[in-house]
């Protein structure tokens, strides 16, 4: 199956946030529907895509500084 970039996105916000349980929590979705947009049969609303992104990226940022400061 492939997924949307939407999809992936949740399913990788979730992975860095410690599960899909965590992932709805933190963006206070409904279980139905959350469920329906981590599998790809629904798009999320862009406001909830646009938070998930966001997590990613401050998590990378996050890393990126501290390999910064290994140096």
């Amino acid at each position: 199956m492939t997924y949307s970039v939407k999809a992936k996105t949740l399913q990788m916000a979730a992975k860095r946030l410690g599960g899909p349980r965590k992932l709805r929590d933190y963006l206070r979705a409904p279980s139905a529907e959350f469920v329906s947009w981590l599998s790809g049969v629904e798009e999320p609303p862009t406001a909830v895509f646009l938070r998930a992104l966001e997590l990613i990226l401050d998590d990378l940022d996050s890393l990126a500084n501290q390999a910064g400061k290994k140096r």
